[in-house]
Order: structure tokens, then C-alpha cells, then sequence
């Protein structure tokens, strides 16, 4: 299936993916600056969300963050 496709043609497929993974950690790393957090300290959670791809950022929004 991705036999045919070139380079070019793989990396416009998946630039959407980057672009939305790298900008859902982005804003995952200003709540962290903003919010407080629960469950692990800050420094924890940097970590949390740089070393897993889409689990990371998700699992700190959904539980790491104290909503005021």
C-alpha cells in the first residue's frame, strides 16, 4: 500500500499527524505552567508529556491538571 507513494507524497500525509501532536504538547506545556497539577508534580508531568506521543499530553489534561 505505501509502496507507491514517494517520500514527498508520505510526509504530506502525515503532516497533519506532526502538526497536531506538536501543538496538542505545546498547549499541554503552557497548562502545565498556568494550572497547578495533582497526581505527580510538574516536573513529572513534563516528562509524562514528552515521552509519550498522544497518551501523554491526553492523560494530563484528563487527570493532571486541578481545574479552579
Amino acid at each position: 500500500m505505501l509502496g507507491d507513494l514517494t517520500v514527498t507524497e508520505i510526509i504530506r500525509l502525515l503532516l497533519p499527524f506532526i502538526i497536531l501532536e506538536f501543538s496538542m504538547k505545546i498547549f499541554c506545556f503552557y497548562r502545565l505552567y498556568i494550572d497547578k497539577a495533582k497526581v505527580f508534580p510538574k516536573y513529572v508531568w513534563i516528562i509524562i508529556i514528552s515521552a509519550f506521543s498522544t497518551i501523554g499530553p491526553l492523560s494530563y489534561l484528563i487527570v493532571g491538571r486541578k481545574k479552579e
